[in-house]
């Protein structure tokens, strides 16, 4: 369900947790092909993004080619954007569309760096991922700021799903500068409507956590870089999702 929030002003997607009374947020896993990506380390600041911090952000794009199964989930996405209509007066609410790549539509998941302390005063202030952050830029930008703050909620986890010595397969942190286009990735997503101008509002999809599934297709793809990524097959993406997604 819905519910409001005046600290930062905006309208979370929330579920009973299993194990207590109280609200959670849904969190909401999709699979799709890597094809668009802001991802770091960013090793260098401008002074351009010095003055334009509030706007750095980790984003991606996923796509399945046309397959069913993005095709669902994009779907399934549009009912919630509903879900949030509902709350909302007539056409206060943006129509929520998704992203064109190449010949086929994908799905699009950002998160600031930085909030503003104005919208989150009672939020701390955590340090950034080692591998987010390895030569301390966005550290250094932070000390420099007194109006934005790196919390919780701008933190991005990033995974990989391997196998162990015994062949058990799991999640573990990964490098975020691992992640190249043409690989099957799975993002976990937060459905967060924000304000904008002139008395409207937003639907946006927060990406909450990256994990490297499959990297076979970027491989192939480095390997023979003449090879165009939207040659692939609509039904060799469908069957790599369908997989990945029975695997998991």
């Amino acid at each position: 369900m819905p519910v409001a929030y005046d600290m930062p002003k905006c309208m979370c997607l929330t579920q009973m947790a299993e194990d207590s009374s109280m609200l959670e947020e849904v969190i909401v896993r999709v699979q799709g092909i890597f094809c668009r990506k802001e991802l770091p380390p960013i090793n260098n600041i401008s002074r351009n993004e010095h003055a334009r911090c509030r706007y750095l952000r980790q984003a991606i794009t996923i796509s399945g080619m046309g397959s069913e199964y993005l095709n669902k989930a994009m779907d399934n996405i549009m009912q919630i954007h509903k879900l949030f209509n509902r709350q909302h007066k007539d056409d206060q609410l943006e129509l929520w569309q998704p992203s064109a790549y190449e010949d086929s539509y994908g799905i699009d998941a950002s998160n600031h760096y930085f909030s503003a302390r104005k919208d989150n005063p009672g939020s701390r202030a955590i340090p950034f991922l080692p591998m987010v952050d390895p030569k301390g830029t966005l550290t250094g930008l932070s000390s420099s700021m007194m109006n934005f703050v790196h919390t919780q909620e701008n933190q991005v986890q990033y995974y990989e799903y391997v196998a162990d010595t015994s062949g058990i397969k799991g999640y573990e942190s990964t490098d975020p500068n691992k992640f190249r286009i043409g690989d099957i990735v799975e993002v976990q997503l937060l459905f967060v409507v924000v304000p904008v101008k002139e008395n409207k509002y937003r639907l946006i999809l927060v990406m909450h956590a990256l994990a490297l599934l499959d990297c076979t297709q970027s491989k192939v793809l480095n390997i023979n870089k003449s090879t165009k990524f939207k040659l692939y097959h609509t039904s060799q993406v469908a069957h790599l999702l369908k997989l990945k997604s029975q695997s998991i």
